[in-house]
Protein backbone atom coordinates (compact mmCIF):
# COMPACT_ATOMS: atom_id res chain seq x y z
CA UNK A 1 0.00 0.00 0.00
CA UNK A 2 1.37 3.43 -0.91
CA UNK A 3 1.28 5.64 1.77
CA UNK A 4 2.58 8.82 0.12
CA UNK A 5 0.12 11.30 -0.61
CA UNK A 6 -0.38 12.52 -4.23
CA UNK A 7 0.58 16.60 -5.30
CA UNK A 8 -3.41 16.95 -5.70
CA UNK A 9 -4.15 15.69 -2.11
CA UNK A 10 -1.33 17.94 -0.30
CA UNK A 11 -2.68 21.15 -2.22
CA UNK A 12 -5.99 19.71 -1.32
CA UNK A 13 -5.24 19.42 2.37
CA UNK A 14 -3.47 22.72 1.99
CA UNK A 15 -6.38 24.50 0.91
CA UNK A 16 -8.62 22.93 3.37
CA UNK A 17 -5.91 24.32 5.88
CA UNK A 18 -5.62 27.95 4.78
CA UNK A 19 -9.36 28.22 4.31
CA UNK A 20 -10.39 26.90 7.78
CA UNK A 21 -8.28 29.44 9.34
CA UNK A 22 -9.87 32.63 7.38
CA UNK A 23 -13.77 31.32 7.43
CA UNK A 24 -15.32 34.43 7.68
CA UNK A 25 -12.74 35.77 4.73
CA UNK A 26 -13.94 32.70 2.64
CA UNK A 27 -17.62 33.02 3.23
CA UNK A 28 -17.43 36.30 2.13
CA UNK A 29 -14.71 35.74 -1.36
CA UNK A 30 -17.52 33.34 -2.02
CA UNK A 31 -20.70 35.62 -1.43
CA UNK A 32 -19.19 38.53 -3.86
CA UNK A 33 -17.79 36.08 -6.45
CA UNK A 34 -21.52 34.38 -6.47
CA UNK A 35 -23.11 38.02 -7.06
CA UNK A 36 -20.58 38.96 -9.45
CA UNK A 37 -20.71 35.41 -11.33
CA UNK A 38 -24.68 36.04 -11.68
CA UNK A 39 -24.36 39.51 -13.01
CA UNK A 40 -21.94 39.21 -15.28
CA UNK A 41 -20.91 35.38 -15.89
CA UNK A 42 -17.17 35.83 -14.61
CA UNK A 43 -15.24 37.28 -12.10
CA UNK A 44 -11.31 38.23 -11.46
CA UNK A 45 -9.83 37.50 -7.79
CA UNK A 46 -8.62 40.94 -7.92
CA UNK A 47 -12.40 42.48 -8.17
CA UNK A 48 -13.25 40.40 -5.15
CA UNK A 49 -9.93 41.12 -3.07
CA UNK A 50 -10.98 44.85 -3.81
CA UNK A 51 -14.09 44.53 -1.70
CA UNK A 52 -13.54 41.95 0.83
CA UNK A 53 -9.96 42.30 1.66
CA UNK A 54 -6.61 40.02 1.48
CA UNK A 55 -6.99 37.09 4.09
CA UNK A 56 -4.39 36.04 6.70
CA UNK A 57 -1.44 33.93 5.71
CA UNK A 58 -0.46 32.60 2.42
CA UNK A 59 -2.63 31.06 -0.36
CA UNK A 60 -6.23 31.65 0.31
CA UNK A 61 -7.24 33.51 -2.45
CA UNK A 62 -5.99 30.99 -4.60
CA UNK A 63 -7.92 28.19 -2.19
CA UNK A 64 -11.01 30.42 -2.32
CA UNK A 65 -10.75 31.09 -6.32
CA UNK A 66 -10.57 26.85 -6.84
CA UNK A 67 -13.29 26.16 -3.87
CA UNK A 68 -15.77 28.35 -5.37
CA UNK A 69 -15.20 27.26 -9.11
CA UNK A 70 -14.93 23.50 -8.44
CA UNK A 71 -18.28 24.07 -6.50
CA UNK A 72 -19.84 25.51 -9.33
CA UNK A 73 -18.28 23.99 -11.72
CA UNK A 74 -16.03 27.13 -13.14
CA UNK A 75 -13.14 27.29 -15.73
CA UNK A 76 -10.69 29.46 -16.68
CA UNK A 77 -11.86 31.45 -19.28
CA UNK A 78 -9.36 34.15 -19.90
CA UNK A 79 -6.35 35.59 -18.29
CA UNK A 80 -6.14 39.45 -17.67
CA UNK A 81 -3.00 41.90 -15.89
CA UNK A 82 -3.61 42.10 -12.13
CA UNK A 83 -4.20 45.74 -10.34
CA UNK A 84 -2.69 44.61 -7.43
CA UNK A 85 0.61 46.19 -6.63
CA UNK A 86 1.90 43.10 -4.87
CA UNK A 87 1.61 40.87 -7.91
CA UNK A 88 3.95 43.20 -9.97
CA UNK A 89 1.71 43.20 -13.24
CA UNK A 90 1.03 39.48 -12.81
CA UNK A 91 -1.26 37.34 -14.62
CA UNK A 92 -4.67 36.23 -13.22
CA UNK A 93 -7.45 34.14 -13.77
CA UNK A 94 -10.39 35.00 -15.44
CA UNK A 95 -13.11 32.85 -13.50
CA UNK A 96 -16.58 31.80 -15.58
CA UNK A 97 -18.46 29.31 -17.23
CA UNK A 98 -17.96 28.39 -20.82
CA UNK A 99 -20.24 26.59 -23.31
CA UNK A 100 -19.37 22.99 -22.03
CA UNK A 101 -20.01 24.27 -18.39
Amino acid sequence: MNTNPTGSTLRDEGHASVLSNNQEWAEAFYALAGNLLASRGRYTTDEVTSIVGLPQGRNAVGAAALAFARRHGLSIVDYVVTVRASRRTGRIAVWGRTKNN
